[in-house]
């Protein structure tokens, strides 16, 4: 049992969705916290890793041939999976070293190739927060927050060489419905979002014939905003974690062992003097577009998140 956990919920409505290994800020040698992006989104958990193996290596998945948890980086590859199909569970438990054992995210992907060309994908995410106590204007008050993420994806391969894919998601995050906090009342944040990428892969000759260079990019969670408060105003409403992801990987093949080296760049495309005051102003598009100028140069370099 969780009890007082009200300002983690809360943070889990406006907090940071950028999933940095190291930034370039760190590069220059200032410490992380004086590094911290500012950028505020909801949803946090659609920019979460959920896949093992590029967790392993600092999030890098986008330019990976396809694996079964490709929906979540570069759902382009799948057409080009060795396999005609595949199934995969992965379970994390959270905070278990604070001694909390009710707070988990799991989820459950299949993907399956219909012919040489054409391939879908589908996944199920799911996070349990555990049971909140709080006592606010001397009531107690119990409930269990939740988010839900339900994603189809499909792939085209143009070529030998080129593929394009594309998802579609459905958001449900459930973090205070019906509680009344500061006079303001919660309800459960819906949304709609798609993503777009594609994928290019070459095999060249370079130590064996079975060496792969690969390119990706990847545009996700383009959506609604999202809104955890009971009000007709748009002006309660949050970003979705919009976020443009290039990537490239060389991989060398030997018999059945694979060494792969590969890197990911991600950028939120999320306005951040838009999101300053908390809630989302900004249309969608505007907010994109916005997010390559909105701030100096330097600090938009520092809004870059590498994984390697």
């Amino acid at each position: 049992m969780i009890k007082y956990f009200l300002p983690i919920i809360l943070l889990f409505i406006l907090c940071n969705a950028v999933q940095a290994q190291i930034s370039i800020c760190e590069l220059s040698g200032k410490r992380a916290a004086d590094c911290l992006n500012s950028i505020q989104t909801a949803v946090p958990l659609l920019r979460t890793n959920l896949d093992a193996s590029s967790g392993g290596m600092g999030d890098a998945g986008i330019a990976i041939t396809s694996t079964n948890n490709a929906i979540f980086y570069n759902s382009a590859s799948m057409v080009f999976n060795k396999n005609d199909g595949g199934i995969s569970l992965n379970f994390v438990p959270w905070l278990r070293f604070l001694g909390i054992t009710d707070i988990y995210l799991t989820n459950f992907t299949a993907f399956e190739k219909i012919n040489e060309f054409h391939a879908v994908s589908a996944s199920i995410r799911y996070l349990n927060l555990g049971e909140l106590n709080f006592d606010h204007s001397h009531n107690l008050n119990k409930y269990k927050p939740k988010e839900l993420f339900v994603d189809f994806a499909y792939a085209y391969q143009i070529n030998e060489q080129f593929s394009v894919g594309a998802n579609l998601k459905y958001i449900q995050s459930d973090l205070l419905e019906g509680q009344t906090i500061f006079g303001a009342t919660y309800q459960t944040g819906k949304a709609i979002a798609a993503d777009l990428s594609a994928f290019y892969t070459k095999e060249i000759n370079f130590i064996n014939k079975h060496t792969k260079i690969n390119a990706g990019i990847s545009l996700s969670n383009i959506g609604n905003k999202i809104s955890y408060i009971k009000s007709t105003v748009n002006s309660s409403r949050d970003c979705l974690p919009t976020n443009l992801g290039i990537g490239t990987a060389v991989e060398l093949n030997f018999n059945n062992k694979r060494i792969i080296v590969a890197y990911d760049a991600n950028k939120l495309l999320v306005s951040e003097i838009d999101t300053l005051h908390i809630f989302c102003h900004k249309k969608v598009l505007d907010g994109i577009f916005a997010s390559f100028t909105d701030t100096p140069p330097a600090n938009e370099l520092q809004q870059i998140s590498h994984g390697y």
